[in-house]
């Protein structure tokens, strides 16, 4: 039903079940913990499982949490910011402007894990420096973006 391919820095290898994924994902823990310093990972590793029955779906569950940088930087007048959720959480993107007043909310809503974009349209703001904040959970970052008109 699903197979499972996993990446580090060293290796991608074919995984056929979800107990395979499991006991490879417990084998990079705890190569990660490992006391001995024979550990040969890196530590980062994303899971793709892919539903055979539909070989157009894919499913990226990310090892971490991660805010980019939006694109293009500068923009006029739309830019792209993508994140990554590594669990399940309430969801919380603002944009503020140069003196902190949130000037926009882009996303509140819970979001299962996975990888996700929204686009800010900067058409009704004057140009400037703005900032864009993430909130999942424990998670918080702040990237800065330049609006040119």
């Amino acid at each position: 039903m699903f197979s499972a391919y996993t990446q580090s820095d060293f290796f991608l290898c074919k995984i056929k079940s979800f107990d395979d994924a499991n006991y490879f994902i417990n084998q990079i823990y705890e190569d990660e913990y490992d006391t001995e310093d024979d550990n040969t990972s890196t530590g980062r590793m994303a899971v793709f499982f892919e539903d055979n029955s539909n070989p157009n779906a894919v499913y990226n569950i990310p090892a971490e949490f991660d805010l980019k940088q939006n694109y293009p930087n500068p923009f006029n007048p739309s830019a792209t910011i993508r994140y990554s959720i590594a669990n399940s959480e309430l969801v919380k993107m603002s944009v503020y402007d140069i003196s902190g007043r949130e000037v926009l909310n882009l996303v509140s809503e819970f979001k299962n894990a996975g990888s996700y974009s929204v686009k800010f349209n900067g058409t009704n703001f004057a140009s400037g420096v703005y900032f864009y904040r993430i909130e999942a959970g424990k998670f918080v970052q702040t990237r800065s973006m330049i609006l040119v008109k």
